[in-house]
């Protein structure tokens, strides 16, 4: 139980692997022997029951990833300046960060981070007068980049 508990803390697991995780579990109790697996003496909801209520007491995986999540709600509905703590760790993370281009349609040319330079990722060069280009994908012909164009527009620096 101890291996998903930070991962369920921070997301909602799949049901997918929430059900993986519970038969990784049945398996480890129940076992096999040659490959076939033991006699199943107990449903698995009667593991999952409390043991004042006659069950083994394991834990309920959705219910448990459900637990985990609410705690962590609840730590920033009470203390708001670990929510600013948060948010300044965030501004730190994409001072870092580039821009990812993909197709280029939502990323602006002259106002995001976009390159690899000693701006913070900005672009020098200057826009030039009368200039209607504005996103990426009008440096691009066919999912390539238009080098003419490039070099004619950006100092070699940023070309």
């Amino acid at each position: 139980m101890a291996i998903p508990t930070y991962a369920m803390s921070c997301y909602k697991l799949p049901k997918k692997l929430r059900k993986e995780i519970c038969s990784m579990m049945a398996r480890c109790w129940w076992g096999q022997n040659n490959k076939k697996n033991k006699q199943h003496w107990i449903a698995w909801e009667k593991f999952t029951k409390n043991k004042e209520e006659d069950g083994m007491g394991f834990k309920d995986i959705q219910m448990f990833n459900k637990a985990l999540l609410a705690k962590q709600v609840w730590k920033i509905m009470t203390q708001p300046n670990l929510l600013q703590s948060l948010m300044s760790a965030r501004e730190v993370i994409e001072d870092c960060c580039k821009k990812k281009i993909g197709n280029g349609r939502g990323t602006n040319i002259w106002k995001d981070k976009w390159i690899n330079n000693d701006r913070g990722g900005r672009i020098k060069t200057q826009k030039p007068k009368g200039s209607d280009m504005q996103k990426v994908s009008q440096l691009m012909v066919q999912y390539r980049w238009n080098r003419t164009l490039i070099y004619k527009v950006f100092n070699k620096e940023d070309a």
